[in-house]
């Protein structure tokens, strides 16, 4: 029988598939049922609390083969890659710099490379990330699954999520940018400033408010 999940903090959308017994969560991101929900959301890998996803049934594949052979069956599983752009307090890129980054307490060494990326292929269930500059002293630690959309003040289109914290998409960005925004949803006047600085840096009318266009340079600006 085809259900509903209710998105929770922490999920994104090729965990869900695989907790439905899906390999490839396309068959679910791109079934009708789901069409409004992926033109709100754009990136299957940032969902909101709350957000409603339909789960169809798994179809059935049947292969002929002959019973006196051995037969040897192939799956194409998607690959889901961990890519993270380190940049210093003058965003420029820290590249050629040796680190360890880390997936659920397992570590592996490699160096950014010109743009300041490092990337390392993960699984679904994947929980915490950590990457570590020991020459450097730097480290910095991330829940995966854990980024929310950015919500636009100014969306009427775009229904407010079931959480309290309904800014916690702008308030992560702007964290991780630099921008200090505060951690939670009393640090409103924290995150009116962070926004202002934001607005300033980008050449932006200097609101404090993230309406759509301070919104679409945030996405611009991080990678999504």
């Amino acid at each position: 029988m085809p259900t509903i999940h209710t998105v929770e903090q922490g999920e994104f959308l090729a965990k869900i598939a695989g907790m439905y017994g899906y390999s490839d969560c396309r068959a679910i991101w791109d079934h009708p049922e789901n069409a409004a929900l992926k033109a709100r959301r754009k990136s299957p890998n940032v969902l909101f609390p709350g957000d409603q996803l339909f789960i169809p049934d798994r179809e059935v594949k049947e292969v002929p083969g002959s019973t006196e052979q051995r037969h040897r069956f192939q799956v194409k599983l998607q690959r889901l890659k961990l890519i993270i752009f380190v940049e210093d307090i003058n965003d420029e890129p820290i590249a050629d710099a040796l680190c360890f980054f880390v997936i659920d307490g397992d570590p592996l060494p490699m160096r950014t490379d010109g743009a300041g990326k490092v990337e390392r292929d993960i699984t679904p269930r994947a929980r915490r990330g950590e990457l570590n500059f020991t020459e450097r002293k730097i480290k910095h630690q991330l829940l995966i699954g854990h980024l929310n959309p950015i919500q636009a003040e100014d969306d009427p289109t775009d229904p407010p999520p079931q959480t309290e914290d309904r800014f916690s998409g702008q308030r992560a960005r702007l964290n991780n940018l630099g921008y200090f925004a505060g951690f939670d949803e009393k640090n409103e006047k924290q995150l009116r400033w962070a926004v202002e600085e934001f607005q300033c840096d980008q050449k932006l009318k200097v609101t404090g408010i993230m309406d759509q266009q301070t919104k679409a340079k945030l996405e611009e600006v991080y990678g999504c």
